[in-house]
């Protein structure tokens, strides 16, 4: 049976009850009995949230101020632009061995589930491309868009962990990476496990878990099914969704559930009726989230990862899903970031994308339209990076993943010395052994003896005909001899 706040509150006649009740009883009371039912058997409801920026709509909050701010010591900002199969982990990975480095593993991922309410496995090609499609173009970010961009990267660079999303930090991809934030997974694990009914989990006894026994934020967004409301006809680009996050983050427990209805409903241009029918889930969204805010809270503290991120002199972060376009707003808002472009042969990419596309038949996806979306991305790329370096020389650094792997020790050196800094033994020794590994079998698929048939693979598996296609594309070709790739 699914009710609706509205109609509660009307039909059994306890407005007033709804008008002065917390908030955290009032999401409780108007869920679904199913989701009741789901979010009580694992404990999820807590009394306590706390505040974020006006993009991670959360409500606010028993963030202890003088817990978690402290005096920022100046350090290097790095953001490693790249692509989706252009080899990107190796790169970070180098920074990650870097005991000076306090690394962000693709922190986008986290930030557009935040900002659009889908899973973040979800929200790559939502992000890059018109409709999700490949063929129907690229996707230029609304200004609302871009501005909560430049205030999280600048957040995040700055440490204000207070002031990030929970997305962030409820990702295990997130957490599990980062040789900073390893203590910090292993503490959110011990807490978040659904078989152990909010009793922590020995550290020994977390391997014997999968990654489904644990709570975490795309739990929230499936479970609550609120990606399907904001995943659909676009809600999830539009600000409407966000409006609605925050709506009932801050529902103020004195405004009655008319006037709260009619509110979001003037902010959002959407019927009543409508939101009537599906703020349940967003209900069930913040009741989900304030479990997890609450855990996030107490490790934040119990593993001083806010000291350890001040106190880190150099913060790099590997992003996947920010254009060449957008970052004008970035620059504005971290003006001395340095930015190393990550390039590789867009064909070796297109074909490192067909064979993880791979169908149910076995058959990988199109490199013909996967190559000619990648060729038509880095276009822009190119172009939008040749006018931000007319008016910020220095920021700038284009690095070719086939460089990397060929010759690791002078590629290294010459980053360091974009962003200012000694090359590091520990990155350089890293990225040598895992170039030069006798194991076929490693993390990256590198070593020393193959690395040209690595870089090359893709000449002998894709058919000729398509590679000529794609070769004879215009904007292919014009990328190609602009980053000196053999035709």
């Amino acid at each position: 049976m699914k009710f609706h706040i509205r109609g509660a509150c009307l039909i059994l006649g306890i407005l007033a009850f709804c008008a002065f009740t917390p908030i955290v009883d009032i999401l409780q009371s108007f869920l679904s009995e199913d989701l009741a039912d789901e979010y009580s058997q694992h404990g999820v409801v807590r009394e306590d949230s706390f505040g974020m920026s006006d993009y991670s709509y959360l409500g606010p909050g028993s963030w202890n101020e003088s817990d978690y701010h402290l005096d920022q010591t100046p350090s290097t900002k790095v953001l490693l632009m790249a692509y989706m199969r252009g080899g990107s982990s190796l790169l970070g990975e180098v920074f990650n061995q870097d005991p000076d480095v306090f690394y962000w593993y693709e922190p986008l991922t986290q930030f557009y589930s935040s900002l659009y309410g889908v899973p973040p496995t979800k929200n790559y090609k939502t992000v890059v491309y018109k409709q999700a499609k490949y063929d129907k173009g690229f996707r230029y970010l609304q200004p609302w868009e871009k501005q909560a961009l430049a205030n999280y990267i600048n957040d995040m660079f700055s440490c204000n962990l207070v002031d990030l999303p929970p997305e962030v930090f409820g990702n295990p991809r997130f957490m599990r990476h980062p040789r900073a934030t390893q203590q910090f997974y292993e503490c959110y694990l011990s807490h978040s496990s659904f078989n152990n009914r909010g009793k922590p989990v020995k550290a020994e006894n977390i391997k014997d878990f999968t990654f489904k026994d644990f709570l975490w934020d795309n739990t929230c967004k499936e479970t609550s099914e609120v990606s399907q409301f904001c995943g659909k006809d676009g809600a999830g680009i539009e600000p409407r969704c966000q409006t609605i996050f925050k709506a009932v983050a801050n529902w103020n427990s004195s405004v009655g559930p008319v006037a709260f209805l009619k509110s979001i409903s003037q902010e959002t241009g959407l019927p009543q009726s409508i939101l009537d029918h599906d703020l349940d889930h967003f209900l069930a969204h913040q009741v989900c989230q304030e479990r997890i805010h609450g855990i996030i809270k107490d490790c934040v503290l119990k593993t001083n990862l806010l000291a350890t991120c001040h106190n880190s002199p150099v913060q790099v972060a590997k992003v996947l899903r920010v254009k060449m376009t957008n970052i004008p707003a970035v620059l504005e808002a971290v003006p001395d970031i340095k930015i190393i472009h990550y390039v590789r042969d867009p064909r070796a990419i297109a074909y490192s994308q067909a064979v993880k596309k791979k169908k149910g038949d076995g058959k990988p996806g199109n490199f013909v339209v996967l190559a000619k979306a990648i060729c038509d991305e880095m276009s822009r790329d190119l172009f939008k990076r040749s006018e931000a370096q007319k008016i910020n020389p220095d920021a700038f650094l284009q690095v070719k993943y086939e460089d990397l792997v060929k010759d690791p020790k002078a590629t290294v050196d010459v980053m360091y010395a974009h962003i200012g800094r000694k090359t590091s033994h520990s990155a350089l020794n890293w990225v040598f052994e895992a170039t030069h590994s006798e194991d076929s079998e490693t993390r990256f698929g590198t070593k020393r003896k193959n690395a040209l048939e690595v870089t090359e693979a893709w000449r002998e598996e894709v058919d000729p005909a398509a590679a000529r296609e794609v070769a004879q594309f215009d904007l292919c070709r014009s990328v190609l001899r602009k980053l000196a790739y053999k035709v």
